[in-house]
């Protein structure tokens, strides 16, 4: 196992793998400063990319099988490793290093950043098109099983969004207006599993909207079989709080547009609501 360790456990060796404890577990190489991480993010993003991000693993694994109340066997494992991923336009680039170092970050952004700016120029869109990413699962994406890990589905459909507000000019709007982007919400469905270093489509499209609040329809495909999908709430911010969705239109020349409320996204807006109105109660008032 590149980068890590397994061991097989004899039952003897069981109380060791219950008792492990993540403080004699941390690898060199995982307390890098800010100062150091920016470097490497700025070199990402020196060749014109439009987003990076730097991963760093440091997981272990406990796997113990039981077989009629009887222990079985067991696995233990530590990998370690990190990763540098670049958008440029609608091009993703990724490298991976399981040596944590600086030289070794830095030449991963060189080659994540040349695999993305390689891929060709942005292909712009309109306000009710979609967008679709080629991607891959890759070492940094996986948990133990190997699969693309439940959270790093979020992950992703973060960077189709961004991809999609890049080639509709509405990422130009933000920045120019000096607002933010937010996600208040999201509803996930995990389908199929997506194994290591499987290639897959990220669709991502602008269903709905009302006066606060944009709703996007993602979801990842591979082979005609939908794998996961997302229903996401999110809204632009600026210093005064959120920001009119009909400002953010205007912004971007389109002040009349408006693709309706669907029944299924209205439903789940309803829902999503009505929890807002309890959550922000504290427990003993709900």
């Amino acid at each position: 196992m590149k980068g890590g360790l397994v061991i097989a456990a004899t039952p003897a060796l069981l109380s060791q793998l219950i008792s492990c404890k993540e403080k004699d577990l941390t690898g060199a190489g995982l307390d890098l400063d800010r100062e150091t991480l920016n470097k490497v993010v700025a070199e990402a993003l020196s060749k014109g990319g439009d987003f990076a991000e730097v991963y760093l693993e440091n997981r272990t694994s406990r796997n113990i099988i039981m077989e009629e109340s009887k222990f079985k066997s067991g696995l233990y494992g530590i990998s370690q490793g990190a990763g540098v991923r670049v958008i440029a336009g609608n091009k993703t680039g990724y490298a991976y290093t399981d040596d944590i170092n600086l030289d070794n970050l830095l030449r991963a952004a060189r080659v994540a950043s040349y695999v993305a700016k390689e891929g060709g120029s942005v292909t712009p869109l309109n306000v009710n098109e979609e967008s679709v990413l080629k991607m891959r699962v890759f070492l940094g994406d996986l948990d133990f099983y190997p699969e693309l890990n439940n959270g790093r589905h979020l992950t992703l459909m973060d960077i189709g969004r961004i991809d999609l507000a890049q080639r509709t000019g509405l990422l130009r709007a933000v920045h120019k207006q000096k607002w933010g982007l937010v996600v208040a919400g999201a509803s996930v469905r995990f389908r199929h599993r997506l194994k290591a270093f499987k290639r897959f489509r990220l669709h991502t499209r602008l269903v709905a909207l009302d006066d606060r609040w944009f709703y996007f329809h993602q979801y990842t495909m591979r082979k005609a079989k939908i794998h996961s999908s997302a229903l996401v709430r999110s809204g632009i911010t600026s210093k005064q709080g959120l920001v009119p969705v009909k400002k953010v239109l205007d912004a971007l020349g389109m002040s009349d547009w408006n693709p309706g409320m669907p029944k299924w996204v209205k439903a789940w807006a309803d829902l999503e609501n009505f929890g807002d109105s309890i959550h922000d109660q504290p427990p003993e008032h709900r």
